[in-house]
C-alpha cells in the first residue's frame, strides 16, 4: 500500500493576529458559523491516531504560525505544520476562502500521491481501513451520477459554486452534457497525480476562478470538481453509499442522534456547524466526544 496523507484545514478564529487580518478584508462582519472554533479537531487528531493508525502524516493546514492551538504538539512525529504561504501563490494572500485555499493542495511539499481530504469537524468514530479510501491504487468513491442535465437550483452563493464545479468538470472532459454527481462532505481521497494534470491542462481558467476572493464568491469552485473528474474518467473505484460516513448539521440534532450515530459504528461522523448552533450546545457536544475519546494522543503536549 502506498503511504496516506490525510490533509486537514483549519481555522483558530479566536487567534488575534488572524481577526486582525479579517478585520482588514472585513471590516462590516464579524466571522459567522463557518470560522468558529469547536474544540473538534482535538478529537479528531485522537480519532485519526486510534481509528486510521495507518496515515503517514497529518497535514495541518494554517494561515498563520499564530494559529497552532496551544494544546498541539508542533514537534509530534506524525503532524506535518504547512502555512498558506508554502503552496498557495502570494498574489491570493492572505485568504480566508476555502475555494482557493483546497484546489492548491497538490502544491504542498512532500504531500503523498494518495491524500485524504478532511475537515476539522469529521471525527473518525471507528476503526478504518486503508482499502475504505484506496485500492488497487485509485480512490475510493461514494458518488453515482445524480443527473445528466443538471440546472442551478437556486442563487444561493454555495449553490453557486457547486454549478461552477459542475460546469468545469463537463467542459474539461467534454462531455457534452451537464453530468451531476452526488457531493458528501466527508473525508474524501484523492489521487495527486489526478489533481496536477487537472492544473497543467486547466491552471488559467482556474486561478480566474480565485483572483480577488479573500472570502467566498460566486465565481469560486471547489474540490468536488477534481473527484467528478477522476471519477467521470475511471480513476476512481465505486463503493456502496451506506459505506461513506454520516454529516448532520448541529442546528438540528441532539444529544441522542450524536450517541446514535456512533452506536452505529459508522466510518466516520460530521458534526458540520450551523448558523443557530449555540455555544452551549458545542459545548454538550465537547462532552460527549471526549467521552468517546479521553486519552490524548501523539498530537497533544
Amino acid at each position: 500500500m502506498e503511504p496516506i496523507d490525510i490533509v486537514i484545514p483549519y481555522v483558530n478564529s479566536n487567534d488575534p493576529n488572524w481577526l486582525y487580518y479579517y478585520g482588514i478584508y472585513r471590516p462590516e462582519r464579524k466571522p459567522n458559523s463557518r470560522f468558529r472554533e469547536t474544540n473538534t479537531l482535538k478529537y479528531q487528531l485522537r480519532s485519526i491516531e486510534k481509528n486510521l493508525p495507518w496515515i503517514r502524516n497529518v497535514i495541518l493546514v494554517l494561515a498563520f504560525d499564530t494559529q497552532i492551538p496551544d494544546w498541539i504538539d508542533p514537534h509530534s512525529e506524525k503532524l506535518r505544520i504547512v502555512y498558506h504561504k508554502d503552496f498557495i501563490p502570494n498574489n491570493l494572500l492572505p485568504t480566508f476562502n476555502s475555494g482557493v485555499i483546497i484546489p492548491f493542495v497538490n502544491r504542498i511539499p512532500d504531500l503523498a500521491n494518495h491524500f485524504i481530504i478532511s475537515n476539522d469537524d469529521i471525527i473518525f468514530t471507528a476503526p478504518n481501513k486503508e482499502y475504505r479510501y484506496f485500492a488497487k491504487h485509485k480512490a475510493v468513491n461514494y458518488i453515482r451520477t445524480l443527473t445528466e442535465d443538471y440546472k442551478l437550483q437556486d442563487n444561493g452563493l454555495f449553490n453557486h459554486i457547486k454549478y461552477n464545479s459542475v460546469k468545469y468538470f463537463n467542459e474539461f472532459v467534454n462531455s457534452g452534457k451537464m453530468i451531476k454527481y452526488a457531493d458528501w462532505h466527508l473525508a474524501q481521497p484523492y489521487i495527486k497525480s489526478d489533481w496536477d494534470e487537472v492544473w497543467t491542462q486547466f491552471g488559467k481558467t482556474l486561478s480566474k476562478t480565485m483572483v480577488g476572493s479573500k472570502f467566498r464568491v460566486s465565481k469560486n469552485i471547489n474540490e468536488w470538481m477534481f473527484y467528478y473528474i477522476s471519477a467521470y474518467k475511471g480513476n476512481t473505484i465505486h463503493a456502496p453509499i451506506d459505506h461513506k460516513g454520516y454529516m448532520l448539521v448541529t442546528d438540528d440534532i441532539n444529544y441522542d442522534d450524536i450517541q446514535n450515530l456512533i452506536d452505529a459504528n459508522h466510518p466516520c461522523i460530521c458534526l458540520n456547524d450551523g448558523i443557530r448552533t449555540k455555544t452551549a450546545w458545542w459545548n454538550t457536544i465537547d462532552g460527549i466526544l471526549h467521552d468517546l475519546f479521553p486519552e490524548k494522543s501523539h498530537f497533544e503536549k
